[in-house]
């Protein structure tokens, strides 16, 4: 499933953009993790990715971020290749914390 390993890696692409280098952020992003995991159905005799979903496990508690607030509800829209895969199959993105706590933008 190459469109979700590339959703997975853009979305950490952008995370790590803005946290560290964009308009809001400008802090060390911490080590990250991100999963993904998608279902697929048979469409018309073929097998069919249906949708997507992302977890993003950030590097430090959210607390600690200075401008998670103002980042997390811009990184997802600058994300080419999700939005683009979003058209056509419903993907969520989830994010969690280093504490495994859901953060909610």
């Amino acid at each position: 499933m190459s469109s979700s390993i590339s959703v997975k890696m853009r979305l950490l692409e952008n995370y790590v953009f803005e946290i560290d280098f964009g308009e809001f952020g400008k802090e060390a992003p911490g080590e990250l993790h991100a999963t993904v995991t998608g279902t697929t159905e048979r469409v018309d005799n073929y097998l069919r990715i249906t949708s997507l979903a992302v977890t993003l496990k950030l590097g430090k508690a959210a607390s600690e971020y200075q401008s998670l607030d103002k980042v997390l509800p811009v990184f997802e829209n600058y994300c080419v290749v999700t939005q683009s895969v979003k058209r056509g199959i419903p993907v969520t993105v989830d994010i969690q914390d280093a504490d495994g706590e859901k953060v909610v933008v």
